[in-house]
């Protein structure tokens, strides 16, 4: 998922880009900003990045900490799309969705999120939010399967020459950095997120072509947006509150715009 903050401290009426003050990517969305910056460099001038994809999501999975060599992972990726694909979304069209939506629909699931949430510490409202999640991850079968798709589709087929797997944040190698013409960007990772390890982050935080700032929350998982809404909150409000590059100079074409 992604959001965007508009704001009028930095846009003009030219059509060869989108502009936003900040825009925020979480999970799957982070990458879908990063490979929008591709072809439109100048789309943000901050950058939120939670829990961010490598681009190699399937690759990458169950790998918090460390991560696996390529000739291992190469096989990961490939089980976890023959499940995704060929055992998960074939039950979709099954009583098996039907029993899952009701489970997740259940006052039960309330129940269990709820005290799995008071047993870690998390805010009271925390269960609530995956509640929310798991009802909108059922809430149709094409919303389901939409979203099975979507992992698939984001897991990069293109490997690099060296045999490494490509995508961003996967290797410390990088040939070109990320973030298009960001000035500042913000990453944060759940230090338990078993589905985009933290490794990736710091990688990709080392090939962004500006400032970036790399934070771990030690209590967290993939799903810190909902775990710590509060203090995401406030991370988002202090990159909103730091000062722009007045260097900052846009070229396009025979022009050349300062920012003040």
């Amino acid at each position: 998922g992604g959001g965007m903050f508009k704001g009028s401290a930095w846009r003009d009426g030219g059509r060869d880009y989108i502009h936003f003050e900040c825009v925020l990517g979480w999970s799957m969305g982070a990458q879908c900003i990063l490979t929008c910056m591709e072809k439109h460099p100048f789309i943000s001038k901050k950058l939120l990045l939670l829990n961010p994809s490598s681009g190699r999501s399937l690759h990458t999975v169950f790998q918090p900490l460390l991560a696996l060599p390529y000739s291992i992972t190469k096989y990961v990726g490939a089980l976890m799309r023959h499940l995704i694909v060929d055992r998960v979304r074939p039950l979709i069209r099954t009583t098996v969705w039907d029993t899952l939506k009701a489970i997740s629909d259940s006052m039960v699931m309330r129940v269990l999120l709820e005290w799995m949430s008071f047993w870690a510490g998390f805010p009271p409202e925390q269960g609530a939010y995956f509640h929310a999640y798991l009802f909108d991850v059922f809430s149709c079968r094409q919303q389901t399967r939409g979203l099975l798709d979507l992992i698939v589709a984001l897991d990069s087929p293109l490997e690099s020459e060296e045999g490494l797997s490509g995508g961003y944040g996967y290797s410390g190698e990088q040939r070109k950095a990320f973030g298009g013409k960001s000035e500042q960007t913000s990453v944060i990772s759940g230090l338990t997120d078993f589905m985009t390890g933290i490794y990736h982050a710091r990688i990709l935080e080392e090939n962004m072509n500006k400032r970036c700032t790399h934070k771990v929350y030690t209590m967290a998982s993939h799903f810190l947006l909902l775990e710590w809404p509060e203090l995401v909150s406030k991370d988002i409000l202090d990159l909103l509150d730091k000062a722009y590059d007045r260097n900052f100079v846009r070229v396009r074409g025979n022009s050349a715009l300062g920012i003040k």
